[in-house]
């Protein structure tokens, strides 16, 4: 897409309310979702914010990116909780996030956790009597579509194909804020520092038409 397209797609995104989400996750091997925050992207309100209680131990090297250790877990809700919170908030709309595909990946994992089986499992719904298993595999197919909605919105992606390098290298978020002059609200890979982050990304996106006309003019 041509940076104008880009910018109005970034425009219509704000518009919608799409929600802009970041997850902290137990370690790469496991993504097991230990952190999630969600803001308007109309308002830049935080809708949630909240740790959520894992079956994984965070490794050493993911408490070294968000800080956050098993302790501070000890009270928090699971993600099915968290989850059935986050459908009631999103009320149909689309979420997003600077990378979806590692946030959404991470989403269909720790879904599968919580349900005690593998992510392939989860499509058989209809073998469940567990009304808990049941629930769970009825929101997979959710987060499935969401994730794949969520690629043609994926921050990073616009930001990268505006502003990316000539080889098409992705551009990560400190960069990205670097680029745009802005900087981080809160400690930087904290789930909530990110999301916002990423929302100043979007709506820098989205005021590339209007940066344009007040040149012009």
């Amino acid at each position: 897409m041509k940076k104008l397209e880009i910018s109005r797609l970034a425009q219509t995104m704000i518009k919608e309310d799409v929600l802009v989400l970041d997850a902290e996750m137990t370690s790469r091997k496991q993504r097991s979702i230990i952190s999630l925050s969600v803001v308007s992207s109309k308002t830049g309100t935080v809708l949630m914010d909240t740790l959520i209680a894992s079956k994984f131990d965070i490794s050493e090297e993911a408490f070294g990116v968000h800080g956050i250790t098993n302790n501070d877990l000890v009270d928090a809700p699971t993600f099915l909780e968290v989850w059935r919170e986050l459908e009631l908030i999103r009320d149909g709309r689309q979420l997003t996030s600077f990378m979806t595909e590692a946030d959404f990946d991470a989403i269909e994992f720790t879904l599968a956790h919580e349900a005690g089986v593998q992510e392939s499992d989860l499509m058989d719904v209809d073998v469940y009597t567990n009304p808990l298993l049941q629930y769970i595999g009825n929101a997979h197919p959710v987060a499935v579509s969401l994730k794949n909605e969520a690629r043609g919105y994926c921050i990073q992606k616009l930001f990268t194909d505006m502003y990316g390098t000539r080889y098409g290298n992705k551009v990560g978020l400190h960069a990205a804020l670097s680029k745009i002059n802005s900087n981080y609200q809160g400690a930087a890979h904290t789930a909530k520092a990110d999301a916002l982050a990423a929302l100043k990304v979007l709506s820098y996106i989205a005021e590339f038409e209007s940066r344009m006309l007040s040149k012009s003019t």
